[in-house]
Order: structure tokens, then C-alpha cells, then sequence
């Protein structure tokens, strides 16, 4: 069957093998026919391993004597066994060996450019670490104002660890919106082989060099960060300036440093290769999201207008109670009324100007939308907040919203000022009526 298929694995002697004699073997004796056979597999295939299997023991002997592996039907299975054993340990040894020969020639290279640039890691280490730290304390202050010290995942002092660690948990919330997120997978480079006690080649310290570079310079297209990191940078390109000329020295490989992480590799490609459909899709779901946002910024502002025309209302009531002209005719009652009116009227306007203003400076945080936020949950005025300080904060951040507030701030300016008049207007009244 199996030459009928002519299957692959199945070889026999043709022949012209046949024919060719070999010293001391008879071609009229079925056993050295077959050992020739044998013998001549041998030596056209020396790198495999041919093996006689025969019941007959006389042959067995012959073959034996041959330097040629026999063995009986019975012992076949084992023999192979303990022959693929011996064969992959010969391999295992043979290969180890390449890999200790190759590991003394590199640690000899590696031994020469530490002996003669000790200093390159500790180096490192400590610019990058000057330069990540001021970088992580100002993204965090932009981020977060005055919060950014409990929102930190880490507290300071920082060690390049922590650093780093920083970094990953804050990534996405933060450093991802100001440099390509893809540097994420640099990020965790860095941490594995600066901070986990591994020991560091001079390949690998170039690649180290490398990903450090690409990770200041990234952050350089958004800031100085007060001169930290140029100087940092310049550093770093100067480490690694000496280590490429160390090793051209000790002719070391240079193309081994010009790896790039197979994972930045595939972040940017699956980020250019993003399929047309998933780019509608996630056209359609930002418009969806963005008429829903507009929406509730809309809804929040109708809600600040509410409580401008609440006060404005109320304050035309309070005018009119408190009239000069009328004041006197008045009730004492609803006198008395009016005046602690007025009163609650003067304070409302003082905190929602002093939260509108808050909000207006050029340099306003989250923080400061607290001052409004909190008199509008807990004022009389208005009963009907349903968002949160944060999408109070998204909304007024908007431009357009923020042009708005401006228009209020100065009209409730205005009626600040209609109100101190009006209070001190009916100062006297209210002192002689005992009520100061």
C-alpha cells in the first residue's frame, strides 16, 4: 500500500545502488545484501541514524560487528525511545554549549563597556527620573488643580519606580490626551528593565537609551517643562552617544540597537489599520454623544436662568415692598418681611457672583465651580438640581457658556448694586424699628 501511494517516508534501494559493491560483502548472500544496504544509507545519510530491524540474530550479530544499529521486532519500540532521548540531549548539549560560548563572548564585550562606562544606567536613571518628575507634577496640576495630590497614585518622594508606576496608572486619564498613547508600551519597557533588578546588557542599554529618548522627546512637543527636559534629553542623547562609540570600539553590533518594541509596532499599526467600518462607527457614536452632551449643557443652562430670573422676580417684589413711598403706609409685618428679604436677597447675589467670578478668572479649575455648585444644591431659590459638579463644569467650560456667564455676572453686578442702594434706602427705617 505504502508503495503504491508512494508514500514519502518510504525509501528503498534502487539498482544502481544495488549494484555497487562494498569490500567483504557477497551480493549472492541475502544477509549482506541487506547489510550492505545498510551500510550504504550510512554513509550517503552520515547526519541520520539507520537502524536494522530483524528477528534474525545471526544478521543482528553481522550488523552489530557492521557498527550498524540492530534490533529485533520486540526491542524496537524501546531502542527508538531511548534513542530520541539521547539524540535530543546531544542536541540540548551541542546547543548549549553555541550558547555559552557565545554568552562568554558577549559577557567579554559587555565586561569591556562596563569597565569603561560604569555609569550609564545609574545616569539614566536620574535624568529621566528629574524629567518624568516634574513632567508628572505638572500634567497632574493641569489635570486636577489643587486635587491632583490626592487624585496621585503615588505620594512623593518618587524613586524612578514610582515614577513610572505613576505613569501607567494615570495614563489614560492623562498622559494619553498629551502624547501618543501608544507610549504606553515604552512606559512599561522602561519600568521592567530599569526597576525589576534585571540585569542589562549593552544591547539592551541601548535600546533603553533609545525608548527614553522617544519618550522625552514626545513630551517636548507640549512643554519645556521650565527647561527640565531639554536638559534631560540632552543627557540621554549624550549616554547614548557614548555608548554607540564604545561598542563601535569593541566592534560590537550596532544593529542590534536599532530594535523598536514589537509593541509599539503593533499599536501603531492597528492604529493606522483601524477598518472604514469601525471609523463610522465611532462617528456615529461621537455625534451621538456629542448632540446628548450639548443637550444636557442645555438643560444645566436652563437651569442657571431659572435661577437668575427666580432672584430677578424676587428682587422686583422686595422693591417694591420697600419703596420709599409706600414704606411708610406699610405693615409693620410685611415691612419686616421685605427687609429680611432683602437680606437673604444680598447674600444669594453675593455668593452666585462670587462663584460666576470664580469660574470667569483665566486660570479656573475643577475646584472652583464648588462655591456655585454648592449654593445652588442647597439654596431655597432653586430645588431642582440634577447634575453634578462635573457636568456643571463641562458645561460652563464651553465657550459659548462661558460668554453667557459673562453677560450674567455683569447684570447680577447691576442688581448687586440696585440692592445695596435699596438697603441702605430703608437703613434708618429698619433701625428705628428695632429690627438693627
Amino acid at each position: 500500500m505504502c508503495l503504491k501511494n508512494q508514500d514519502s517516508k518510504l525509501w528503498g534501494q534502487s539498482m544502481q545502488l544495488a549494484s555497487q559493491k562494498i569490500y567483504g560483502l557477497s551480493d549472492e548472500n541475502n544477509d549482506d545484501r541487506v547489510l550492505q544496504c545498510c551500510l550504504q544509507y550510512q554513509n550517503l545519510f552520515p547526519q541520520a541514524v539507520v537502524i536494522l530491524c530483524t528477528d534474525d540474530k545471526n544478521l543482528c550479530n553481522k550488523a552489530i560487528v557492521s557498527e550498524v544499529k540492530a534490533f529485533c521486532k520486540a526491542d524496537l519500540v524501546t531502542a527508538l525511545q531511548n534513542l530520541n532521548i539521547n539524540r535530543h540531549q546531544n542536541c540540548v548539549d551541542l546547543q548549549q554549549s553555541k550558547c555559552d560560548t557565545e554568552f562568554r563572548k558577549t559577557e567579554g564585550r559587555d565586561a569591556n563597556i562596563t569597565a569603561q562606562f560604569p555609569s550609564i544606567l545609574p545616569d539614566l536613571e536620574k535624568n529621566l527620573g528629574e524629567a518624568l518628575s516634574c513632567i508628572l507634577e505638572t500634567e497632574m496640576k493641569i489635570a486636577f488643580g489643587n486635587l491632583w495630590m490626592e487624585i496621585l497614585y503615588l505620594k512623593p518622594p518618587w524613586t524612578l519606580a514610582s515614577l513610572l508606576q505613576c505613569y501607567k496608572k494615570h495614563w489614560v486619564a492623562v498622559f494619553g490626551y498629551v502624547v501618543p498613547r501608544s507610549l504606553l508600551a515604552t512606559v512599561e519597557y522602561l519600568y521592567k528593565h530599569l526597576c525589576r533588578a534585571q540585569t542589562v546588557d549593552s544591547s539592551a542599554a541601548g535600546v533603553l537609551l533609545q525608548e527614553s529618548k522617544k519618550l522625552l522627546h514626545a513630551f517636548s512637543s507640549r512643554s519645556d517643562y521650565n527647561g527640565v527636559l531639554p536638559r534631560a534629553y540632552a543627557e540621554v542623547s549624550k549616554l547614548h552617544q557614548t555608548l554607540t562609540e564604545v561598542k563601535s570600539d569593541t566592534g560590537q553590533d550596532l544593529s542590534e540597537d536599532t530594535m523598536v518594541l514589537s509593541e509599539n509596532a503593533v499599536c501603531e499599526k492597528m492604529e493606522a489599520m483601524t477598518p472604514n467600518l469601525q471609523n463610522c462607527e465611532e462617528k456615529k457614536l461621537h455625534s451621538s454623544t456629542h448632540v446628548a452632551q450639548e443637550n444636557r449643557h442645555q438643560e444645566i443652562w436652563s437651569v442657571l436662568e431659572g435661577v437668575w430670573n427666580t432672584i430677578n422676580l424676587y428682587s422686583v417684589e422686595i422693591f417694591q415692598k420697600l419703596d420709599p413711598n409706600t414704606v411708610t403706609v406699610t405693615a409693620k409685618s410685611s415691612f419686616e418681611e421685605a427687609f429680611l428679604g432683602l437680606q437673604k436677597l444680598i447674600a444669594a447675589v453675593n455668593d452666585i457672583l462670587e462663584g460666576i467670578r470664580r469660574i470667569l478668572t483665566p486660570n479656573s479649575t475643577f475646584q472652583d465651580i464648588w462655591t456655585l455648585y454648592n449654593f445652588l444644591i442647597s439654596n431655597e431659590i432653586n430645588n431642582s438640581i440634577k447634575f453634578t459638579a462635573e457636568e456643571l463644569y463641562e458645561c460652563v467650560s464651553q465657550e459659548i457658556y462661558r460668554e453667557r456667564l459673562a453677560v450674567g455676572c455683569c447684570q447680577l453686578a447691576q442688581l448687586e448694586h440696585t440692592i445695596k442702594q435699596c438697603n441702605a434706602s430703608v437703613h434708618t427705617e429698619a433701625k428705628n424699628r428695632g429690627w438693627l
